[in-house]
């Protein structure tokens, strides 16, 4: 079976790091340009930093079987101003409002692109298109409804919910907070066939 794109918090966790990277490259780029100019220049036109004013606290059970202390490392040199680890096994992540929006915006991409997948892969039979809100909150699949019921297969349904639950907890929503709708409709008819919520239909 084609492996599909699975959403991992390794994944994640890159595109944080991306997001990070590109405001420290940002911010080499200032200190090159301001090097190059005389001291007054360099007083006049040199921006406040940036305020550390977002922080994310990503529950434990995302680190299971990761490299958690690597990932502090990473995300330490890469920009982030504090990475903790918690007694728990949870990760706080401090960082500026402009790096916590770079990522949002990252991981919108990411989503669409799992929806795309999920769209198009050849395995998913039944599935005739896949939408979805602004905030993720609710995903529509469009399907055969024939082919849906004779299928067993769940995966799609599950990995949509996986997406939207890794966009909101990085979205600084609480995990016992994240709320979802997976509606399965009719091609045919429109007809709503089945509405899976997250969390209650996936414990």
């Amino acid at each position: 079976m084609k492996k599909l794109f699975i959403l991992s918090l390794t994944l994640l966790v890159s595109i944080f790091l991306v997001a990070c990277n590109e405001e420290k490259d940002s911010d080499s780029a200032k200190k090159t340009e301001d090097a190059n100019q005389t001291p007054a220049e360099t007083k006049s036109s040199q921006p406040e930093k940036e305020p550390i004013d977002m922080e994310l606290t990503l529950p434990a059970i995302l680190f299971e079987g990761e490299e958690i202390d690597e990932m502090i490392a990473d995300a330490k040199e890469d920009g982030v101003e504090e990475a903790i680890k918690n007694e728990d096994g949870s990760l706080t992540l401090r960082m500026s409002k402009s790096v916590h929006q770079r990522l949002m915006e990252d991981l919108k991409e990411v989503v669409n692109e799992m929806v795309e997948e999920v769209k198009t892969d050849k395995d998913f039979t039944y599935i005739q298109d896949v939408t979805h809100n602004n905030d993720f909150t609710e995903f529509t699949l469009t399907v055969n409804k024939e082919l849906f019921e004779n299928s067993l297969d769940t995966l799609a349904i599950d990995e949509l919910a996986l997406t939207g639950v890794f966009y909101h907890i990085f979205n600084n929503v609480e995990h016992d907070q994240i709320k979802m709708t997976i509606i399965i409709k009719d091609a045919s008819t429109g007809e709503v066939i089945e509405t899976f919520m997250y969390p209650d239909d996936f414990e």
